[in-house]
């Protein structure tokens, strides 16, 4: 197989790109196999200069990652939260918590720490939480 001369590398070293996608491939295992701690080195730099330049972007491609938010519905959201009023009881909170249903991975809200964990412990149920509103209410 005949490969063709690239050009030369920063130390002068002669490399060959070669032609096949299966040669491509091969020499890229054994290219990062030699420098894979510099490459990890390099990448995490990356990540975490990506990190710090642009949190926003960051925090928004992950709740489109996770809960399927668009990219409007992630600003509204993390507006919301700016705020730091829950969607169930509007209780002022420092720390919200993205509801969302465990069947289907949407969103459904931001709550606070309280009312996240009661919709966990009661899985998510609506008749479980008006059997417990009316348990409270008949003692």
């Amino acid at each position: 197989m005949q490969s063709k001369p690239s050009v030369q590398d920063e130390r002068g070293a002669s490399h060959f790109t070669p032609k096949t996608s299966e040669a491509r491939r091969a020499s890229w295992r054994r290219f990062y196999a030699r420098n894979r701690e510099r490459m990890k080195a390099a990448s995490n730099a990356r990540r975490r200069r990506y990190k710090r330049e642009c949190p926003d972007r960051l925090e928004t491609h992950r709740l489109k990652c996770r809960y399927g938010l668009t990219h409007e519905q992630a600003e509204v959201a993390l507006t919301n939260a700016q705020f730091g009023l829950c969607d169930s009881c509007g209780t002022l909170s420092a720390g919200l918590h993205i509801d969302h249903d465990h069947n289907s991975g949407k969103a459904r809200g931001m709550l606070c720490g309280g009312c996240n964990l009661a919709l966990g412990h009661m899985k998510d149920s609506p008749e479980r939480l008006r059997a417990g509103a009316a348990y409270l209410e008949r003692t």
